[in-house]
């Protein structure tokens, strides 16, 4: 998972900008047969590709899936976190992701306040 991770996020990198929206979509059922298996070192790649502009939205499916790496690399990637309970959900749930896409009102924004004394 974390090395076809890696991949997805090289290719959404010829694309990202600050004025774009950039996006992972990873579908697994999160259960990591083999590499790289530890929970904070997703957390930690999709973090760092977040800062680079890239969002990263996870779709977790199958009967037993691993919720928390699933989910922590969503959070991590300021991303989206669906469950799958049918492959007939599939295409309700990237359409959804992808229209929010075509949505996007702001990003990055900050916001400094100075108050009286």
């Amino acid at each position: 998972i974390y090395d076809g991770l890696k991949r997805g996020y090289h290719e959404a990198a010829q694309y990202a900008a600050p004025h774009r929206a950039t996006m992972v979509l990873l579908l697994s059922d999160g259960e990591v047969s083999t590499g790289v298996s530890e929970v904070d070192a997703f957390e930690k790649l999709a973090g760092q590709q977040s800062d680079r502009d890239v969002q990263t939205t996870s779709v977790g499916m199958g009967l037993a899936f691993n919720d928390e790496l699933m989910s922590r690399i969503s959070q991590a990637g300021k991303g989206n976190y669906h469950f799958l309970q049918s492959p007939a959900q599939a295409r309700q749930v990237f359409r959804r992701e992808l229209e929010q896409l075509t949505h996007v009102v702001a990003r990055g924004l900050r916001l400094r306040m100075e108050l009286e004394p």
